[in-house]
């Protein structure tokens, strides 16, 4: 279980460091997203050119 909370919380940091980087958008919108949203999320924020379209693309 350590493991996971681990690796969970490096895709979060991931992820908000993408969105940040990407957007220049620093919210808490990343923590409420599941495993799966994430992983979809660090994919999907190459495709998505603005925060809005990457939000709104997790939940399709």
């Amino acid at each position: 279980k350590g493991i996971e909370e681990g690796l969970e919380k490096k895709g979060k940091i991931l992820l908000k460091s993408l969105v940040l980087h990407k957007y220049r958008i620093d919210d808490d919108w990343v923590e409420t997203l599941s495993d799966q949203q994430i992983d979809e999320a660090v994919i999907n924020v190459l495709e998505c050119d603005t925060y809005e379209a990457l939000k709104d693309k997790l939940k399709k």
